[in-house]
């Protein structure tokens, strides 16, 4: 769970560093079509980044259910498990900045979304 827990949060990053990446390119920060991702140089780091982004998309469900599971079968013959208050504030500030940006694809808000663009 403690290595696990930092996953979302580092591919989130990874999407940013790429948005960086692609500020340095155009000028500006990207946003919807603007530039399309396909059309910036080096294409092999646009398929680095989607395939971060679905590890990073994918460890937002399997991650909390691992941990469910873990729990229920180290319950289930009794043994102790440690709280781990740490690691679930980390998996939990990482789905956080996922769930925020998602919504701003949908909602009005002064920030344009990472996930929007990579996904144009």
């Amino acid at each position: 769970m403690r290595r696990l827990s930092i996953l979302p949060l580092a591919c989130y990053a990874v999407i940013v560093v790429y948005g960086c990446y692609a500020w340095f390119q155009i000028g500006h920060w990207p946003y919807y079509a603007h530039p399309d991702p396909k059309e910036l140089p080096h294409r092999v780091l646009l398929h680095i980044t989607s395939a971060v982004f679905l590890a990073g998309f994918v460890s937002l469900v399997l991650i909390p259910v691992g941990y469910l599971l873990w729990r229920a079968v180290a319950s289930w013959k009794k043994r102790p498990v440690p709280p781990h208050r740490a690691p679930v504030l980390l998996y939990l500030t990482g789905v956080a900045v996922w769930v925020l940006d998602f919504l701003a694809e949908f909602t009005d808000v002064f920030w344009t979304s990472n996930i929007g663009w990579l996904l144009d």
